[in-house]
């Protein structure tokens, strides 16, 4: 069991190049069996699009979905960190799985419309999902604990 979280370790950032070129090779050589990740979600929260004060909306559902025009510097920084995150992991997941291992990934609950943004509705996540055989499950994560509701999807070829 090896575990990437930057909370424990400044040196697994998989949006570094050189760490996600190091895992792949992992996955390529037969070392990694499953594969779970989360992809970052605060640029993709449906909350940025609240009336009431907080951080603005980075992303629209459809066309804007990998960031809004007209960002800050700071704010397509951000954008551009998280998209690199979600590619790398969908990358990982679909590599682990293609080689005859298992994948998981989590991320909050499409919200099912416009203007609100997911991953879920990405091209990059469906086609991924097809390649791989990958089934979505819904979940809300105060059944596992978490003090309020939160509509979280899995998608993964961990079945059970």
């Amino acid at each position: 069991m090896c575990s990437a979280d930057l909370d424990r370790c400044a040196s697994w950032d998989l949006s570094v190049p050189q760490v996600f070129a190091e895992l792949q090779s992992l996955i390529e050589d037969g070392l990694v069996d499953i594969w779970i990740g989360g992809p970052p979600c605060s640029t993709w929260s449906r909350a940025r699009w609240s009336s009431t004060p907080g951080p603005r909306p980075l992303r629209m559902r459809g066309d804007f979905c990998w960031g809004l025009p007209g960002l800050y510097k700071w704010e397509k920084l951000r954008v551009a960190e998280a998209n690199v995150l979600l590619l790398h992991s969908l990358a990982m997941a679909e590599a682990v799985s293609l080689r005859g291992g298992g994948h998981l990934l989590e991320h909050p609950e499409d919200p099912g419309g416009p203007p609100y943004p997911s991953i879920w509705d990405t091209e990059e996540m469906t086609s991924m999902e097809e390649r791989t055989g990958a089934v979505r499950q819904h979940i809300d994560q105060c059944m596992s604990g978490c003090p309020s509701k939160k509509a979280t999807c899995l998608s993964g070829t961990l079945v059970g």
